[in-house]
């Protein structure tokens, strides 16, 4: 770089011999310099708090994994960072449950690095970066869907939501391979703080995440409770599909009336 800015002085100095042309070219180019820093950090900094939302949403979601969970979205969820950071980092967020060099977890963005033929035949595929091996396998498969610039909290693909019209086309494809029984319903430690942060304040998609953990194994009290929460602190979602676990709640429980007014909501 340095070399290349001596370059540009060179020929600004080449091109002109009147000291106040060279200074306007070089402002502007300063400019436009200092402009491209601030939106690459800006940059940056969008994708690091879509990292946190998704590491949280996913604890919040998931807070144990069973060894061998194979994490797969329907697309690539994190941009400036790749499926290999990704599943370094689930490996970060989540206990070890396997000696090296086999991770624990991974994580895949759609087919990539997958014959989906063999795959869903049943075929394990393996994945190996630096000094560490994965197996992949369709049992242990846990589909996600993530987009919260539109609005949406981590879904966790399951039966729930193969009727769901705002599902992609990748994502309807893994619905049927995906194993919320991956998931276990208690234990687990806090995610390391030095690198996840603190845990963030308690938003509309914290409430949701609880109650579809809740709802999958029947606590459906505490699917309540959480719903009357949401409610004081006026928390509400555009995606009907997120009010699912709190309608099912309410009808299992007796209260049809609550369940009739969730539902009305949620179209």
């Amino acid at each position: 770089m340095p070399g290349a800015s001596l370059l540009v002085v060179g020929a600004v100095y080449a091109i002109s011999d009147r000291s106040v042309q060279r200074n306007l070219v070089l402002s502007c180019l300063l400019a436009l310099a200092v402009g491209l820093h601030l939106q690459t950090a800006r940059s940056y900094k969008v994708s690091w708090e879509k990292q946190l939302q998704f590491y949280w949403q996913l604890r919040w979601r998931a807070p144990v994994l069973k060894a061998g969970t194979f994490l797969v979205s329907d697309q690539e969820i994190l941009f400036y960072m790749g499926i290999y950071p990704t599943a370094f980092a689930l490996n970060t967020l989540y206990p070890q449950l396997t000696d090296p060099p086999m991770a624990s977890y991974w994580f895949n963005a759609d087919s990539e690095h997958i014959n989906m033929d063999s795959f869903a035949a049943g075929e394990p595929v393996k994945f190996r970066k630096y000094a560490t091996d994965f197996t992949a396998r369709t049992q242990n498969v846990l589909a996600i869907t993530f987009e919260p610039g539109e609005g949406q909290c981590l879904w966790v693909l399951g039966p729930q939501l193969q009727n769901s019209r705002t599902l992609s086309p990748q994502a309807l494809a893994w619905l049927p391979q995906s194993q919320p029984d991956q998931i276990l319903p208690t234990g687990g430690v806090p995610p390391p703080a030095v690198i996840f942060g603190p845990e963030p304040a308690h938003d509309w998609c914290y409430y949701f995440e609880t109650a579809q953990l809740d709802a999958q194994y029947g606590r459906w009290k505490a699917v309540q409770q959480l719903w009357t929460e949401a409610n004081a602190r006026s928390l509400r979602t555009s995606y009907g599909v997120e009010l699912l676990p709190f309608i099912d709640a309410f009808a299992r429980q007796g209260d049809g009336m609550e369940a009739r007014r969730i539902t009305l909501e949620a179209e």
